[in-house]
């Protein structure tokens, strides 16, 4: 092992005295990371979860150095770096445990500082632009990434930033079908990487041709709900609602299959409602949208009623509605019974889950003391009952606190001298409960 620390100490001088320039700097460099996964691997070669953290500091110092030769100007150099880190990474992930993702920072870390190099392509010179495009191009079709096409998309959009002729379009294009064709990853990774690459074409044509263009483009290509959105948000900065609601309604019923999708155009609908001031629409659909949790949306719609019989009645729909829905139309109904005030309505819902009282106690104390105190010796007596090791007595006896703070001081007593006499025969038990008044 110390021969193995000397050589990592001799491999890390030869990288920092690296000038940028020389033939044998990329083999210094894997060099470099190697050394490290070498010394820290075991006989077999494998690198453990709690080694990886260690075995990818050469990569890190070679993340510096290709950040540091990008500074004095040496771009391709930093390049050639970058992607000689991310390939020893790939093939480290084969003998590796990266449970904690140490290596995969490593990676994100080398593509994030690429996306950084070309976002500075105004600096670079037109020639090492277009031969650093085409080694990005290259690189998107090396065999290493397959199984891990996710960041050839992220060499490629690399390589889109550096776009400048139609030429250069007509070879990304090329490499982005070949993505495609080879992708091995399965039918998700191809929508996704569709998706992706639509947007990188969008962003080139917004870039290079303007925003009617662009726009255009969007809406050839609604299938793409981020494209989709671009062109609604366009409709709707330029007062054009019903056309935005079109788009938002056909999203709706195209995206069946994408719940997420379907609640992101309510939302937006939601939006156009608002900006074209339909009222009645906007009411209805605020329904829909505080069942999905999204409770902001009862603040924005009270506002629309001056009349409060109009809101009481409004209310109490919503209100039976959320009360049969799922868990996140439940967690509305809670909050809106809070901000309301309505603590009738509030125990009512309580009693059907008396695990609730736990949550709700302090609010309904003041209004229904005596009925809190009855919830509370029922939810314990039941937590008693099924309490088989000490983290559930110790759940027990939190229970019995919360009752005694909250106002029930004699019956948290009663119910402790209770459940030492019946429980005599748990010991651990009765220990835990005799903590509570100590």
């Amino acid at each position: 092992m110390l021969a193995e620390d000397f050589d990592s100490v001799e491999d890390r001088i030869r990288l920092l005295l690296a000038t940028g320039d020389g033939e044998r700097e990329p083999d210094e460099c894997r060099r470099l990371i190697r050394s490290y996964i070498d010394a820290h691997s075991d006989r077999n070669g494998f690198v453990s979860r709690w080694d990886a953290g260690d075995a990818v500091e050469g990569a890190h110092m070679v993340i510096d150095k290709a950040l540091a030769v990008v500074e004095d100007g040496a771009w391709p150099y930093g390049l050639e770096m970058l992607l000689l880190v991310i390939e020893e990474m790939i093939e480290l992930l084969q003998s590796a445990d990266d449970s904690d993702g140490d290596i995969g920072a490593v990676i994100k870390r080398s593509l994030e500082s690429i996306g950084g190099i070309v976002r500075e392509r105004r600096r670079i010179p037109p020639e090492e632009r277009a031969g650093m495009f085409r080694r990005l191009l290259e690189e998107t079709r090396n065999p290493v990434y397959e199984g891990w096409s996710e960041w050839q998309i992220d060499l490629l959009e690399a390589a889109n930033e550096l776009i400048e002729s139609d030429e250069m379009t007509r070879e990304w294009e090329d490499a982005a079908e070949s993505l495609l064709a080879r992708n091995s990853d399965g039918e998700w990774f191809r929508e996704f990487a569709e998706r992706q690459i639509a947007m990188m074409r969008y962003r080139r044509l917004l870039e290079r041709h303007g925003e009617e263009r662009a726009l255009e483009f969007a809406y050839e290509h609604l299938q793409f709900p981020d494209l989709r959105e671009i062109a609604i948000r366009a409709a709707l900065d330029r007062g054009k609602t019903s056309e935005a609601i079109r788009l938002l309604e056909d999203g709706e019923e195209r995206d069946q299959r994408w719940p997420g999708h379907v609640f992101r155009w309510k939302k937006l609908r939601y939006e156009a409602y608002v900006r074209s001031g339909q009222i009645e629409s906007q009411r209805e659909l605020a329904k829909e949208l505080i069942a999905g949790g999204e409770v902001s949306y009862y603040h924005s719609v009270k506002a629309t009623f001056a009349d409060e019989g109009e809101w009481s009645a409004y209310l109490r729909d919503l209100l039976d509605a959320l009360e049969q829905g799922s868990w996140r139309a439940q967690e509305a109904y809670e909050q809106i019974l809070l901000e309301e005030g309505l603590y009738e309505r509030l125990l009512k819902h309580v009693r059907k889950s008396p695990s609730r009282i736990e949550s709700f106690h302090s609010v309904l104390m003041p209004h229904h003391p005596e009925e809190v105190k009855a919830l509370f010796e029922s939810r314990i007596k039941s937590l008693a009952q099924y309490a088989a090791n000490r983290k559930e007595y110790a759940h027990v006896c939190r229970v019995i606190r919360m009752l005694a703070k909250a106002g029930g001081r004699e019956e948290a007593q009663a119910i402790t001298r209770k459940l030492m006499e019946q429980y005599a025969r748990k010991p651990a038990f009765r220990d835990e409960l005799g903590k509570i008044w100590r």
